[in-house]
């Protein structure tokens, strides 16, 4: 018992204790408000606009941490993989919001890239029906999850180039529906990740897959012996000593 109230009267004493259990009651109520009331969700007031410009930057990561894939390392590509497939949900979030679906709703389809390929809004965005397919099997495989937490599942996952393709395409569509001008991906460096490029037709390659070379071994300079190239007038000497039998030959 508190010392002020030892010499309190009873009715005093009771006022005091209905007083404290009033008190207690309005604390609680006000924290059970709070608790019930509900919390601002992260982006729920983000414009169209800015999640297109979000996307952006997540594609621009993607097409930076593609960079350092390794080689016969398919574990290596799984942060691009997490990237870019974060890069076209956000895409697609942002045209269904211009087209004027709710944030709430939006929200609702979580990591569900189906989803939202399906939604009645997004057939207006006209894509092609592999891209559909495409985002239908990535979230028939949760491919999203198994890139960011298996290490045992990265073989069956769809190809980079095809995971490349569906976010170019999906990025230029939603582009387009806004109005925002964007950059083409280079062709010799979608996605960060260089491309098999065909080597040009030049006076020393002709295009039939041998290149021709002027010198007196195949393989050129560099395959010569050592006495071969430091003996003076070496491949004149060679080159007279067979010219009579070439000659005769082409005769």
């Amino acid at each position: 018992m508190p010392s002020l109230l030892v010499n309190k009267s009873l009715p005093e004493r009771a006022d005091y204790a209905a007083w404290r259990i009033c008190k207690a009651y309005t604390l609680l109520l006000s924290k059970t408000a709070m608790a019930t009331q509900p919390q601002p969700y992260p982006g729920e007031n983000a414009s169209a606009e800015q999640v297109f410009r979000l996307a952006e930057e997540y594609r621009t990561a993607a097409n930076a941490v593609a960079k350092i894939a390794r080689p016969g390392v398919p574990l290596s590509r799984a942060p691009f993989r997490l990237i870019a497939i974060h890069a076209i949900e956000l895409y697609l979030n942002a045209f269904l919001l211009i087209e004027g679906e709710k944030p709430c709703k939006v929200r609702g389809f979580r990591h569900d890239l189906n989803a939202r390929a399906e939604h009645p809004l997004t057939q207006r965005l006209g894509l092609r029906a592999r891209t559909g397919e495409h985002l239908t099997t990535m979230s028939q495989t949760r491919e999203y999850l198994v890139s960011r937490y298996c290490t045992d599942q990265v073989d069956s996952m769809s190809p980079i180039n095809r995971l490349e393709a569906t976010l170019e395409e999906v990025r230029s569509k939603v582009a387009k529906r806004l109005g925002v001008t964007i950059e083409r991906p280079n062709k010799a460096q979608r996605g960060g990740l260089p491309l098999k490029m065909e080597p040009a037709k030049t006076k020393a390659n002709n295009g039939s897959g041998r290149s021709h070379s002027h010198s007196i071994v195949p393989g050129g300079f560099d395959v010569t012996s050592y006495t071969t190239r430091l003996t003076p007038f070496t491949s004149l000497m060679m080159r007279v000593a067979t010219w009579p039998r070439n000659f005769m030959s082409n005769g």
